[in-house]
């Protein structure tokens, strides 16, 4: 990470509070048993913006997962776009680490629950264990909930006018 800058960790952070998201999601496996599933992810059709924000993860060895989204050729002013995404403990927790205090918002508060998550998985997976406690269950409703989700501003508030 030390060939990466505050301004550029302040710009990637801002490319995330616009484009991007911080979850976790409840997934059934085939098997039966119940998984939670962190993800950082961003979509984006210009390219300039993507090879920066590739270009900062790189050089902060965060290897994300890029896929590039065909867009339906049914509407002309559709464009391809390209996703930007980390998936795993290991492969979210340095990319969330590189941004985070530089988040704003509900992408802030959602960041803050999922570090807390990821650190939380690591000690575990260190001793071995794979299981989910009630504290993770707790992060996955928290980052769900209407806490860290917007909320409009007030109708009569002189920035926000009523259309």
């Amino acid at each position: 990470m030390s060939s990466v800058t505050e301004t550029e960790r302040a710009w990637l952070a801002g490319f995330w509070d616009g484009e991007g998201s911080i979850a976790l999601f409840h997934n059934q496996e085939k098997n039966g048993s119940d998984k939670i599933k962190p993800v950082l992810t961003a979509y984006n059709t210009d390219y300039g913006l993507i090879n920066k924000a590739l270009d900062i993860f790189s050089r902060a060895d965060c290897n994300p997962y890029i896929v590039l989204r065909k867009q339906s050729s049914k509407n002309s002013r559709h464009r391809d776009c390209v996703e930007i995404k980390f998936s795993s403990v290991t492969s979210i927790l340095p990319a969330l680490q590189l941004m985070l205090p530089y988040l704003s918002g509900v992408k802030r508060a959602k960041g803050e629950i999922l570090l807390r998550y990821l650190l939380r998985r690591q000690e575990k997976y260190a001793k071995g264990d794979q299981s989910y406690d009630e504290r993770d269950w707790s992060d996955l409703e928290e980052i769900r909930s209407s806490e860290t989700t917007r909320a409009a501003p007030e109708v009569n508030s002189t920035l926000w006018k009523k259309i």
